[in-house]
């Protein structure tokens, strides 16, 4: 009797662990090193020379955003390259309720997206130079390579004057 009793309870304990890994891994997390916020990406950016790389996407709706974030994004190829020239700053826009910002955050990406990406481009990266203008953006996702789009974000601020690669 007290064995099944314990066999219940870690029965449950494991099945709770379970589900909760599940849900866990539904909602949308920024990637170690980015920012959610603007201001601190571009205090940080002014301190090490960089540009930032502000990325629009609707995490939990918009496949392209997916795709970008899966395929380029958390590709060695571009962290190497954003290591060395930009600071990353998420502004996402998720739909469903389960993974929705706190209201000061919404906003913030809500101002945000009125100035760097006022035709609401899903996903869409901008880059930015330290005085807080947008140099160049990608939007979409064309099923690129990491190295295609990491040149084309160097073709941008080639164009730009920004850097030297």
């Amino acid at each position: 009797m007290v064995q099944k009793s314990i066999f219940r309870s870690l029965f449950g304990l494991v099945l709770l662990g379970f589900l909760a890994t599940g849900f866990a891994q539904e909602k949308e997390t920024v990637e170690p090193g980015w920012f959610t916020n603007m201001d601190k990406a571009m205090e940080s950016a002014g301190k090490d020379g960089k540009l930032v790389l502000a990325y629009f996407s609707g995490s939990d709706w918009c496949k392209p955003c997916i795709m970008l974030k899966k395929k380029i994004l958390t590709s060695d190829t571009f962290k190497k390259y954003a290591s060395e020239k930009l600071v990353i700053v998420q502004l996402d826009f998720p739909a469903k309720k389960k993974n929705q910002l706190p209201e000061d955050e919404k906003k913030h990406n809500e101002a945000m997206a009125e100035r760097y990406n006022a035709g609401g481009a899903f996903p869409l990266v901008a880059l930015i130079d330290k005085d807080g203008e947008k140099i160049g953006e990608l939007s979409g996702y064309d099923r690129q390579t990491p190295d295609e789009y990491v040149n084309q974000l160097k073709e941008i601020t080639k164009n730009a004057g920004k850097t030297d690669n």
